[in-house]
């Protein structure tokens, strides 16, 4: 399912750079990045909670967790407004 936050793909070879690269040595990342950054622009565009993600999105918690990640790398302002 697509929806109106969804990245174009001009959008996503713009940014897809500065998604930091998996772990080493862990397992290997499962979820789809950029699935991950359009589950990010759906909540601070919709204002929902991170619980309340469509399911076709990945687990809100790991949407989250990147976020999260994202945040502290400097990469996702604090304040999406």
């Amino acid at each position: 399912m697509s929806y109106g936050t969804d990245l174009t793909d001009e959008q996503w070879r713009l940014i897809r750079s500065h998604i930091p690269r998996a772990k080493q040595g862990g397992r290997p990342r499962e979820a789809n990045m950029r699935r991950v950054v359009d589950a990010i622009m759906y909540v601070v565009t919709h204002g929902c909670k991170w619980r309340g993600l469509p399911t076709d999105f990945p687990p809100w918690r790991t949407v989250y967790g990147y976020f999260a990640d994202l945040q502290k790398a400097g990469a996702m302002a604090t304040h999406p407004l």
